[in-house]
This record gives structure tokens, C-alpha cells and sequence, in this order.
């Protein structure tokens, strides 16, 4: 399939500005899962941090950085789209 080979930029776009049955709509969609996901992975970040805490495995990402990262895009998403 087309999608394998593309990185993952060439795949946000393509799911953003591709062609979709449904025209804008796809869009919105996109939009609107992405500020989901980013709400609910913000939403247990206490959890996480607690865990990596007491846990401190080896993890291919740094848990820390992966909450600071998720908060900076959450605010930029909402900086957007939730502005008052």
C-alpha cells in the first residue's frame, strides 16, 4: 500500500488534503481527533508521570519529554481552535 512509504508528514498531509469522499468534512475530522487525543493523553498525564517514577524501566521514549511534548501541542491546538 501507498501509505507504508510515507513518512509521516507526507501522511498527515495526505490525510488532510487527499482526496475523501467527503470533501472538508475529512478535515474536521482529522482536526477534531487530533484535539481528542491530545486532551486524553494530557488527562492521565499525572498517572504516567507517577508510574515512570516508580518504575524507571527503559522506555524508547522518555515519558517527561513525551508530557511536555503532548502540553505544547495541546496549547497550540487550543490556542487555535478553543480560543475565547
Amino acid at each position: 500500500m501507498k501509505y507504508e512509504r510515507m513518512t509521516n508528514v507526507e501522511f498527515v498531509k495526505e490525510l488532510m488534503q487527499g482526496y475523501n469522499e467527503h470533501g472538508a468534512l475529512a478535515q474536521m475530522v482529522f482536526i477534531q481527533a487530533l484535539g481528542k487525543g491530545l486532551e486524553l493523553m494530557n488527562s492521565g498525564k499525572e498517572e504516567l508521570l507517577e508510574q515512570y517514577e516508580q518504575d524507571q524501566e527503559m522506555s524508547l521514549i522518555h515519558i517527561p519529554s513525551w508530557v511536555e511534548c503532548t502540553e505544547d501541542m495541546l496549547m497550540k491546538y487550543n490556542s487555535k481552535y478553543k480560543a475565547s
